[in-house]
């Protein structure tokens, strides 16, 4: 048992193929882990990638139930029960509007610019990245008309 043990570690070396299962949020910054994937597949042209999208919540869900073999999420879990690394950067949001509103006139836009509008987003978008961009306006985020079964 011993002498298999110890022939299976030196295997481990050797290792030219596999499969790897990755959960993914939707988010500009996975070009990091295709930069990485790129990268190691020089070295280790046979493992295939498997990449399952989500947000924060099913992918760290499918992580726990042991369904994929890491994830690259955005919103931060609870990091106690996880080892990770951090990315750098942030993901930047936009607008897409008619040439004729308002808004497209201005260089950026502010809370107050979309208050009572009908804004298309995902629902982590809209609970947790644009109540934070809110800041202190938090408490206001319910002023955004969000109807997901519009969708």
């Amino acid at each position: 048992m011993v002498g298999k043990t110890v022939n299976e570690f030196k295997e481990l070396d050797n290792i030219t193929g596999g499969e790897v299962h990755i959960g993914c949020a939707e988010s500009y910054q996975i070009k990091y882990l295709a930069q990485a994937i790129k990268s190691i597949k020089k070295n280790y042209p046979l493992f295939r990638y498997h990449l399952t999208s989500g947000n924060t919540e099913q992918v760290a869900e499918r992580l726990d139930k042991g369904l994929i073999d890491f994830a690259f999420i955005v919103e931060r879990p609870n990091l106690s029960k996880y080892n990770y690394i951090e990315v750098p950067g942030t993901d930047k949001w936009g607008l897409i509007m008619r040439r004729d509103s308002p808004l497209s006139k201005k260089r950026s836009v502010c809370f107050d610019d979309l208050v009572g509008l009908d804004l298309i987003c995902s629902e982590q978008g809209m609970e947790f990245d644009i109540a934070r961009w809110c800041g202190e306006k938090k408490r206001f985020s319910k002023s955004f008309r969000y109807d997901k079964s519009r969708l």
